[in-house]
């Protein structure tokens, strides 16, 4: 008897994929019983390729089962799992252009019955909890139901049907991960974030090939420090709330240094558990030097005028119960899964609810200024672009709104008004032409004022000595200003929408520090001219304007601040897919 080769063997036992797993346990027996004298290597490789064989999904979809899906895929309309929202569409599409990718083989079923990667699946969406998300947003209920009942499901178009809604389930779970569950144009119109994944469908593509569906939430999440930080806190605050966090303390209650209060033990505790302070046991009832450096802290992080006394501002914050925090620090999560995924190594982040600018280079953070914000009639809106100018000694060419509204009823009561505030009117047109102020009547209402205001370099100029440039469709920008005293205020939402910078010189001198040419001598002197500078930068540098309510700082610190906006958290009312 013709002996086969050890390689022509091991393709007779695995043609049949639905055999595979049933016969690789009997090889060896099989092999002494047919008396085949294969070397002992030759054996060993022979079970060693069968074992990986088995460990892969055994199953292989039928061509009737292709075609199936295929027909119900290319449907004009969408299965009726499907929202009819924008997003519901969106994901649909995605879940489409990936079943084209993969020739329309189905990924759950098989041979009638589910594939091992279903239960990979499920792993896979609970694990997303750690990702700021819940059972409700992925309509677990729903999916496990569904699991339960396709293991007794033998209609091939009921099957088809299965495979699209758990496949729909993932690409909408992938979104999520890496472009959060809402637009954020939907919370606000100057919310100008336009989070996405161009290669979403081919990264769940090679995870679904490669039997690696499990590290998706890690390849698709933020791959920010700023994320990484905050779902660790978010791990700690939930850990928190499973032992019921913190206890509340009277609102009325105020200790300064020294005094004596039954509280003391339960302020204690609270501010062990935030990690204000340190745990010791003490017994006290005294209000010491301990508690008042931790109320410190928590003023500090807070966003209050750190004073060291509990007060009721003090306390209405220490109350906020702990399942707000975690929905707080859920929400922000979500606003860092829509900010762009390569941030740039080097960047400039303006923070709304902080009134912070941060320069990050890498990991590190070279500058750090007050700012003073847009106020709520006039948000800053939120967007991110790229700084690609430095204008010294700027006009400040008056918006049309606040001529019309401010700036003309003013020269209207007091002409002289104009004078003392260096403003000229010009004429726009092909080029710039100054007008004479003379041959314009003042006495027109200003919605019929046909020039432009505009006032000259100078100290009294309201973008004061240097503006930096990120061309962007709000004509928002960063800007000195005259009103410096502003930035010794907490709460700094004081302009019409563009931000003001604490720091302009030290932030222009790091902007242009690879271009040599502009000293600090040269800098001083071109801030201080009568005519305008325009400076482009040799490597632009990103902007984005931000608003995290809850952040890790640079020490590892969880920091609160007020919503400013008043925008909420409504990151998973507004999520319709």
């Amino acid at each position: 008897m013709t002996r086969p080769k050890a390689s022509e063997l091991v393709r007779r036992i695995t043609l049949q994929p639905s055999t595979r797993a049933q016969l690789w346990p009997s090889v060896a027996v099989y092999l002494q019983r047919k008396m085949y004298n294969y070397s002992r290597k030759a054996l060993i490789g022979i079970l060693l390729i069968l074992t990986a064989a088995a460990c892969r999904p055994s199953q292989e979809p039928s061509a009737e089962e292709i075609k199936s899906l295929q027909t119900r895929v290319q449907l004009a309309s969408p299965p009726a799992f499907v929202p009819k929202t924008d997003d519901g569409l969106k994901v649909w599409a995605a879940t489409q252009k990936l079943y084209e990718l993969r020739g329309f083989r189905p990924i759950w079923i098989a041979g009638g019955e589910t594939t091992p990667r279903l239960e990979s699946l499920i792993r896979t969406f609970e694990s997303t909890e750690a990702e700021g998300f819940s059972a409700e947003d992925l309509g677990m209920a729903d999916i496990l139901a569904k699991r339960e009942t396709i293991k007794t499901e033998k209609h091939l178009e009921q099957l088809v049907d299965f495979d699209m809604y758990f496949t729909y389930s993932l690409v909408r779970c992938g979104s999520y991960l890496s472009s959060g569950r809402a637009d954020p144009r939907t919370i606000d119109p100057n919310w100008r974030y336009v989070p996405r994944n161009d290669n979403l469908v081919q990264i769940i593509n090679d995870a679904i090939e490669g039997n690696s569906l499990e590290q998706l939430p890690q390849q698709l999440s933020p791959p920010h420090h700023e994320y990484v930080a905050l779902k660790e806190m978010l791990r700690k605050y939930r850990d928190i709330g499973a032992k019921t966090g913190w206890s509340p303390l009277p609102v009325d209650l105020t200790l300064n240094l020294g005094d004596e209060n039954p509280n003391v033990a339960v302020l204690r505790k609270n501010l062990t558990i935030t990690e204000d302070l340190k745990p010791r046991s003490s017994g006290t009832t005294a209000f010491d030097s301990d508690l008042s450096d931790a109320v410190l802290r928590f003023e500090s992080r807070h966003g209050l005028e750190p004073d060291g006394v509990l007060d009721p501002k003090v306390i209405a914050l220490m109350n906020v119960p702990v399942d707000f925090r975690i929905a707080q620090i859920e929400a922000n999560l979500e606003r860092l899964r829509w900010l762009p995924r390569d941030m740039g190594t080097r960047h400039i982040v303006v923070n709304i609810p902080a009134y912070e600018l941060q320069v990050h280079e890498g990991n590190q953070i070279p500058l750090t200024m007050k700012v003073v914000v847009g106020t709520n009639a006039n948000r800053t809106p939120l967007f991110s672009d790229l700084m690609e100018t430095v204008v010294f000694s700027p006009y400040w060419n008056i918006p049309e709104s606040i001529a019309t509204k401010e700036i003309l009823p003013k020269i209207m009561r007091d002409p002289d008004y104009r004078l003392r505030q260096n403003i000229e009117v010009v004429k726009v047109g092909k080029r710039t032409e100054v007008v004479d102020p003379s041959r314009i009547n003042w006495n027109k209402p200003p919605a019929d004022f046909q020039y432009q205001l505009r006032q000259k370099p100078g100290t009294k100029n309201s973008l004061g000595l240097v503006k930096f440039l990120f061309p962007n469709e709000f004509n928002v920008y960063l800007h000195d200003t005259p009103a410096d005293n502003l930035f010794d205020r907490l709460t700094r939402n004081f302009s019409h929408g563009c931000i003001r910078v604490e720091r302009p010189v030290e932030l222009a001198s790091y902007l242009l520090r690879d271009q040599p040419e502009w000293t600090a001598e040269k800098i001083k002197t071109a801030m201080h001219s009568d005519s305008e500078t325009h400076v482009a930068l040799k490597t632009t540098v990103a902007v984005h304007i931000v608003y995290w309510t809850a952040w890790i700082d640079s020490t590892g610190v969880l920091q609160i601040r007020p919503d400013v906006y008043g925008y909420g958290y409504p990151a998973r009312a507004a999520a319709k897919a």
